[in-house]
């Protein structure tokens, strides 16, 4: 995924828990009979295997590119030393 798709997903996510923590209180009051519910163990394991797994595939997108820059750094500086070498003889 690019980052603006990254970036629109968490947020919406982020709003969704929010507004369900906001939204449980007012729930207990309107409907007495709500009951908010409950995340068990091993959604939660779920939930941080997902987020690690993301967290992850983002790390090795940037170690790649981190990578991809640093070859490219290296053939620019082999590249100015040529032309800086040809200038320098003739």
């Amino acid at each position: 995924m690019e980052r603006k798709e990254e970036l629109k997903v968490h947020v919406c996510f982020f709003l969704l828990f929010l507004v369900s923590h906001y939204l449980d209180p007012l729930m207990l009051q309107v409907l007495p009979a709500w009951r908010p519910p409950q995340v068990s163990f091993w959604a939660l394991v779920v939930g941080l295997l997902w987020l690690g797994t993301f967290a992850l595939q983002r790390f090795r997108t940037i170690s790649d590119r981190f990578r991809v820059m640093q070859d490219r750094i290296e053939r620019l500086e082999r590249r100015c030393r040529t032309l800086e070498d040809e200038r320098v003889e003739q």
